[in-house]
């Protein structure tokens, strides 16, 4: 019985391994540019004490909250270089990934909940889709057609997914891709 309670978080926490190690690989393939380096800059200095960042010209979109803490983890482990970038990016769509299956999987267990997991993060949202910015056509590209009835989470994840990865849809246009 044991064992049962066990193999479920332990196949999760598996795929969540793979997962980072394929995203890493893809995301090792985009070089780093000054954004990313600059970011990496901004956690060192601010692992090393400078949790406000006195001194530094900052862009008007700020990641203080959401990157750079990431990032910061990511150098108290590594260190310093390149490579933070890529993991930071690995990091993040694993995590997003991981929290997608969960939002889908709901309160449904056995055979239905482990469906319902596979189904999130197998939308081809990390394909073409994702570097194509053409409004309608991107949000019903990267989420398959399907009716959803009421009660029904699908939607939710799409929209969570779509607002995440930075898909430029609203709810309207995700809606016309369900309904």
């Amino acid at each position: 019985m044991l064992l049962l309670r066990v193999a479920g978080p332990a196949l999760f926490a598996a795929a969540a391994i793979v997962a980072f190690a394929c995203y890493l690989r893809m995301s090792l393939t985009v070089p780093v540019n000054s954004d990313g380096a600059s970011n990496a800059l901004q956690a060192w200095d601010m692992l090393h004490g400078n949790l406000l960042l006195h001194g530094w010209w900052l862009s008007d979109v700020s990641f203080y909250t959401t990157e750079l803490p990431e990032y910061m983890l990511v150098e108290l482990a590594h260190g310093l270089n390149a490579d933070v970038v890529h993991i930071g990016a690995g990091l993040t769509y694993t995590l997003l990934t991981a929290l997608a299956a969960l939002l889908a999987k709901g309160g449904a267990t056995g055979t239905q909940g482990w469906i319902r997991m596979l189904i999130a993060p197998s939308t081809p949202t990390t394909s073409a889709a994702t570097r194509s910015r053409s409004g309608a056509r991107t949000c019903c590209a990267a989420f398959p057609q399907r009716r959803t009835g009421a009660g029904n989470g699908a939607g939710r994840v799409a929209a969570l997914m779509t607002r995440l990865r930075g898909f430029p849809c609203d709810a309207s246009l995700l809606r016309s891709c369900y309904l």
